[in-house]
């Protein structure tokens, strides 16, 4: 009955939007909520459409029944394939979503995708790396200084640094796993520290390169296999370990090249997940000391797969991340953020405005 009664307003509306449509006996607490959601998103609206053409007119019909909540074109979403803008998604697939009920985080299909013309001002929340911009009645998960318990809030709602948008949350893993944590590591260190080797008379097999000071020990463990030097003649400590042709064969069957591994990670159980995050950041991690003596974790590879990879695990594993560049380098750096906020949250504050025109 909500349906029928939500078209025939829609109807009138667009018929007459001058007069007020006929209000239902019955359904007053009903129309009244309705009624509040349609006249805000009338406001927002006019500011973007100040013509009133057929067009328009039908548009805002269809922003009345169905408010809107926006961010700029530039934005990524999660994908199970790595970061996508919304011009690359297609309806049906999956992406990264939060269950405000459980505070989960699993894979739902999209839905719809809505494009509109904006030319106003944007809420813009600074960020290290990347600023967040959104339009003030975008929709936020939000926890505050008092409570974590969740509660959604519209942008132009948000309290200066009483709200915090929670950013590391524990993920929903499947009860199956395409490799086992074993085989998971070992494609690990493959990715970050070696490479595919296809001799014509031999069946396919991995080899990984490791220095002998750093992790030799843990790689042998994972392979069953001896290390030895890379040259015999000028160095000595540069190792390699060849992965036997029975395991690399078993990885071969899910990978098929590194642009395969960030839709692989997305089948992997949790402890396999946490097998490929530590061979990874340890192939390729950074850790150093600050001032004052904490540690500083950062990740560096080149943009691609095997970097949307990592950043994925890291997301699906509940740590907050942010990423930038290497100055002067073509090189992804992911940094780990501890700032001992529940759920990592990063607080609204200094919460500024922006005019931007474009698309959202």
């Amino acid at each position: 009955s909500e349906l029928i009664i939500s078209a025939s307003i829609l109807k009138e509306r667009i018929a007459n939007p001058l007069k007020a449509p006929t209000i239902t006996p019955g359904i007053t607490p009903w129309y009244s909520t309705k009624e509040q959601a349609m006249s805000k998103s009338r406001e927002l609206h006019a500011l973007s459409f100040p013509t009133y053409d057929d067009a328009n007119i039908i548009d805002e019909g269809m922003r009345a029944i169905f408010p809107f909540w926006c961010v700029p074109e530039d934005t990524k979403i999660l994908t199970k394939t790595g970061w996508k803008y919304y011009t690359q998604l297609r309806i049906g697939e999956d992406v990264l979503t939060t269950n405000p009920k459980t505070l989960l985080t699993e894979w739902q299909p999209v839905q719809e995708i809505a494009e509109f013309d904006y030319d106003n001002e944007l809420m813009v929340i600074p960020a290290k790396g990347k600023d967040i911009k959104f339009t003030p009645n975008h929709r936020w998960l939000v926890i505050n200084s008092h409570s974590t318990e969740p509660k959604i809030k519209r942008g132009y709602e948000l309290t200066d640094t009483y709200d915090m948008i929670p950013r590391a949350l524990p993920h929903q893993f499947p009860y199956y796993t395409v490799l086992s944590p074993r085989l998971s590591a070992i494609l690990g260190w493959v990715v970050s520290e070696g490479y595919l080797v296809t001799p014509k008379k031999q069946n396919p097999y991995f080899i990984i390169y490791q220095s002998r000071f750093n992790y030799i020990d843990e790689i042998e463990a994972a392979t069953g296999t001896k290390a030895k030097p890379r040259s015999k003649a000028n160095d000595l400590d540069n190792m390699v370990i060849r992965v036997s042709a029975k395991d690399s064969a078993e990885i071969l069957e899910v990978y098929s090249g590194k642009d395969s591994l960030p839709s692989l990670v997305s089948q992997l159980s949790r402890e396999s997940a946490e097998a490929m995050f530590r061979a990874i950041l340890l192939g390729e991690g950074n850790f150093e000391k600050a001032y004052n003596g904490t540690d500083i974790d950062k990740w560096f590879q080149k943009p691609g797969p095997v970097s949307e990879a990592f950043q994925m695990i890291a997301v699906l594993l509940g740590k907050a991340i942010t990423v930038g560049k290497r100055s002067g380098q073509e090189l992804d750096v992911i940094y780990f953020i501890n700032n001992r906020q529940p759920y990592q949250a990063k607080q609204c504050r200094r919460i500024r405005k922006e005019h931007y025109t474009g698309k959202v």
